[in-house]
């Protein structure tokens, strides 16, 4: 009898066990649920901030073209709103990060301010990766750098002792000065010998730069450019046309940077492309705040 009632008690203690053991399980399986939707949902924010963006540029050239895009602005103003408040219709979740927000109200302001101004254009570069002088050639000078020998440098060859044709040249007839600035050596591609041949006035370089950081792999951050732009203009009292070089997002990227504020949440597997990523995409971020701060002082 005591046995059967002892097989009783351990069966009962069994599927009580048991019991518990499913609900807590079941509870678990719905928190993971829970994370794996606010995951996702992250994943979502990411991808919209990148549509803000790629839409953005797309509706600047077509607006450039005469090609009114009232839908694609509506469509940019609903990212917007989504990634600040949140959206159902776009499956979007609210972040609770106040950098984030603080951000996002940025973003939406700047981007009132752009349908208001929208400056834009086409723009075409002969290189990708390498070659900067190339594409500045060709924007200073108009020529297609297709029309010289395969392969070849007009900074490295011709322009070494010919002047040539350029904006520069040309706006001087108008009466403005003209001025480059490069925060970076002035013997890079041999621009302290070209540029004169391309009717500049003056070459600010790094080596007359004061307090200038560096980032994790040595390139010297674009901030230092505004104060450099400000007072080419301040040296001068006719108009200025002042051609600026970025040099802060340059590579070799690293495949493990330390200083990266930017991360990539999903779709890179590779932990050293993703790394490289992360650091570009810091960099680029860092520069356009550069170009935020430059635009607010001029219009100031």
């Amino acid at each position: 009898m005591k046995k059967k009632k002892s097989k009783k008690k351990t069966s009962f203690i069994s599927k009580t066990a048991m019991t518990v053991l499913t609900i807590i399980l079941i509870i678990l399986f719905f928190c993971i649920m829970s994370m794996v939707e606010k995951i996702q949902g992250t994943a979502r924010v990411v991808n919209y901030a990148g549509l803000v963006r790629g839409k953005t540029q797309r509706i600047i050239k077509l607006e450039d073209a005469g090609e009114p895009q009232d839908t694609m602005i509506a469509d940019i103003n609903a990212y917007i709103d989504g990634l600040q408040n949140g959206s159902s219709e776009l499956d979007l979740v609210r972040l609770d990060d106040r950098d984030f927000q603080d951000k996002m109200t940025e973003l939406a302001s700047y981007f009132e301010e752009l349908k208001e101004i929208c400056p834009s254009g086409y723009f075409t570069a002969p290189s990708v990766g390498a070659g900067t002088a190339n594409t500045e050639f060709e924007v200073i000078t108009q020529m297609n750098v297709q029309d010289f020998g395969t392969g070849e440098y007009p900074y490295k060859t011709i322009l070494q002792e010919t002047p040539c044709e350029s904006i520069a040249y040309d706006l001087k007839k108008l009466g403005l000065a003209s001025h480059v600035i490069h925060n970076n050596t002035a013997t890079f591609y041999d621009r302290n010998i070209v540029f004169p041949k391309l009717g500049f006035d003056s070459f600010t370089t790094l080596e007359y730069m004061n307090h200038v950081e560096t980032n994790e792999i040595g390139w010297a951050k674009d901030k230092i450019l505004t104060k450099e732009i400000v007072r080419a203009l301040s040296e001068t009292e006719e108009r200025d046309l002042i051609y600026t070089i970025s040099v802060q997002p340059h590579g070799a990227y690293p495949e493990e940077s330390e200083t990266a504020d930017i991360k990539v949440l999903s779709g890179i597997e590779d932990p050293a492309l993703r790394g490289q990523l992360e650091y570009y995409a810091t960099q680029i971020h860092e520069v356009d705040e550069f170009l935020r701060t430059l635009t607010d002082v001029l219009t100031t």
